[in-house]
């Protein structure tokens, strides 16, 4: 529970769960010294401590068998009737945990919280797979797009929920001048937003697939003719170091290095938001994007790169956010645009949140209802 878009909706989904009546416990392959997200107490937390890298195809066959074995010695002592499993690689190993004798007969429903049309795992998990996802009870995919993809897979005759992510205000929420102090960076507040110094914010995942690469890119052109504005980047990945040196060594010339802030993670993303004028997404792909419905929702004036079917049910149309073509002159052209046209910010911040208010977990509460109800009608809650 590190402080990725999938932990934040089980977090949603466990706590409303066990308000709902239901006896629920939460097993991930991490420890829980770096849970970032908050638990209901009624809920049985036990983290694994199994993530380490391996040396080697045989070292992750075992590490990976391990694993599975653990997996099974949990789920059977909890007497689970029913599991529900977040995120593809995880989902391949639960089915294997759950295909044994003593669990045959326990429910699964497994989401996907990617695009597996994109995201592929290489030919041995691609494979495994295929193999595994027809053991679910049910699937649970982000857009209609995914789930016509994953239909066949899983088998015809599973049943298939179409659920987006969710947004939910923090009741308590950490202070965010502890995370921007820590990076050493200024935060203004909501009302800043109309200050000559205004921020254009990324959130996420820094890996190559979020497309940071080309926003950088892309800011290097923009941030001389738009000197007013800084870029603020929010989120830890595998390819920070290597992007942050790529700016150092490439960008120091024209300044850009001193305008973009490395935040790293950030505990209180909605004041992170509230002290920003803009946001952008250029991912090359994504399930969908919890940091974009969130921006929306906090007023934010969004560009995004059309690179998921769920962007388009995000942004329908050019009332509510920019959505662009899914390369590098899309996103130039978008950013630009968006930057320069105060009216057009001014038109998106009026309309945005209106437009993602169907992403609330009030409402998407009620399709989970939908699947935990399907796994557990004849077994009784477990």
């Amino acid at each position: 529970m590190t402080g990725g878009g999938a932990e934040r909706q089980m977090s949603y989904l466990v706590n409303h769960a066990v308000s709902s009546g239901y006896s629920c416990t939460l097993l991930t392959l991490s420890d829980t010294h770096g849970d970032r997200y908050a638990i209901d107490p009624r809920v049985v937390r036990i983290g694994l401590n199994a993530i380490a890298q391996s040396d080697g195809l045989w070292d992750s066959i075992v590490s990976n068998r391990r694993r599975v074995k653990l997996l099974r010695k949990e789920i059977t002592e909890s007497g689970a009737t029913a599991v529900v499993s977040f995120c593809d690689r995880m989902n391949i190993m639960t089915l294997a945990a759950l295909h044994c004798s003593k669990l045959k007969d326990v429910r699964i429903a497994i989401c996907e919280r990617s695009d597996p049309r994109q995201q592929k795992l290489g030919w041995a998990w691609e494979l495994l797979r295929r193999l595994y996802y027809r053991q679910c009870s049910t699937c649970v995919a982000q857009t209609n797009a995914i789930a016509k993809y994953l239909q066949p897979i899983v088998g015809q005759d599973k049943p298939m929920f179409v659920i987006p992510t969710a947004i939910q205000k923090e009741e308590s929420p950490q202070s965010l001048l502890q995370d921007a102090e820590q990076a050493h960076v200024n935060v203004v507040t909501n009302d800043d937003r109309s200050s000559r110094l205004k921020r254009l914010l990324y959130v996420g995942r820094l890996s190559q697939e979020k497309g940071i690469d080309r926003l950088l890119s892309a800011w290097s052109k923009i941030y001389k003719n738009h000197p007013q504005w800084r870029l603020v980047i929010a989120g830890e990945g595998p390819a920070k170091e290597r992007w942050q040196q790529t700016v150092s060594e490439n960008f120091q010339m024209a300044n850009v290095e001193s305008s973009i802030d490395w935040l790293g993670w950030v505990s209180d993303v909605p004041s992170l938001m509230a002290s920003c004028n803009a946001f952008v997404l250029p991912s090359r792909y994504e399930g969908f994007p919890n940091a974009l419905v969130e921006a929306m929702d906090s007023g934010l004036p969004c560009v995004a790169t059309d690179c998921s079917p769920s962007i388009v049910e995000i942004i329908p149309n050019e009332e509510t956010g920019l959505r662009v073509t899914n390369d590098f002159e899309g996103l130039f052209s978008g950013l630009s645009r968006l930057l320069t046209e105060d009216a057009l910010r001014t038109q998106f911040r009026e309309k945005a949140k209106l437009s993602v208010a169907k992403f609330s977990w009030s409402a998407v509460s009620r399709s989970w209802d939908d699947v935990l109800a399907s796994l557990t009608v004849s077994l009784g809650r477990s």
